[in-house]
């Protein structure tokens, strides 16, 4: 069980600026036994990270490098991003807390936890495309951990708690792409609604957030495009009609 949870794991960095830090973010994700590592617009060269990797080496080799976030989150159903910064507009959890959490639902489902830049971490943007933001606790002299011991302590969190994840419901989650196929029927509601046009812009983030905040079940997906699907139908037979 333990091997099928790590391998339902991703490790995602975004934008990494240090070779050094890729290599020892999979040296760590060895040592902890995870092994999938994707690496988003690195702005140095792969070549010395497995160098430093040393004998997880492997794994920076392995490694996929994509152009975008939605290739790095393809086929993930929770998206967790790390951040140290404490914002107004969303909730930041401590990592410690949601670990078993996550261990619990990679028992069956695909997820990705989120690193940035080492300079300025994640952007608010890329936070917005994640459905759990946690930190790190650390002294308040200094609230930013290096990127690669960021992973470690990620990874090694997650290891300890994988135990305590067998007491966790299984839950099978609904892919991104499930999301992604409502908040579409919900844009082609808005345009078939008289005058309404104008507030797709500006409420489909909105109900993005809404969904994301707490990953839909298969079930609770299936019902909701199901019910925009019917709402889109009755709408556009409405507009035959006339």
């Amino acid at each position: 069980m333990v091997s099928a949870i790590t391998k339902n794991i991703r490790i995602i960095l975004v934008e990494p600026e240090i070779s050094e830090n890729i290599g020892l973010s999979a040296r760590a994700m060895k040592n902890t036994g995870f092994s999938e590592l994707v690496v988003v617009k690195p702005r140095c060269g792969l070549r010395k990270s497995a160098d430093v990797a040393k004998r997880a080496r492997d794994i920076c080799e392995q490694c996929r490098v994509v152009d975008t976030l939605a290739e790095a989150y393809s086929g993930c159903t929770l998206r967790v991003g790390t951040t140290r910064r404490q914002r107004s507009d969303e909730v930041v959890y401590r990592f410690e807390d949601t670990a078993p959490y996550i261990v619990g639902i990679a028992r069956k489902n695909p997820i990705a936890i989120v690193f940035g830049p080492e300079k300025c971490g994640l952007s608010k943007e890329v936070l917005r495309t994640c459905n759990l933001a946690v930190s790190l606790e650390a002294s308040p002299g200094l609230l930013s951990y290096n990127l690669s011991h960021s992973v470690v302590l990620i990874c090694y969190t997650l290891m300890r708690h994988m135990q305590e994840s067998m007491r966790v419901p299984v839950v099978q989650l609904a892919p991104i792409e499930q999301v992604e196929f409502a908040l579409e029927q919900l844009r082609s509601i808005y345009r078939l609604l008289p005058g309404k046009q104008e507030y797709a812009r500006s409420s489909v983030p909105v109900i993005r957030d809404m969904l994301e905040r707490r990953p839909l079940t298969v079930k609770e997906a299936n019902a909701l495009n199901a019910f925009l699907q019917m709402t889109q139908q009755a709408l556009s037979k409405q507009q035959v009609s006339k």
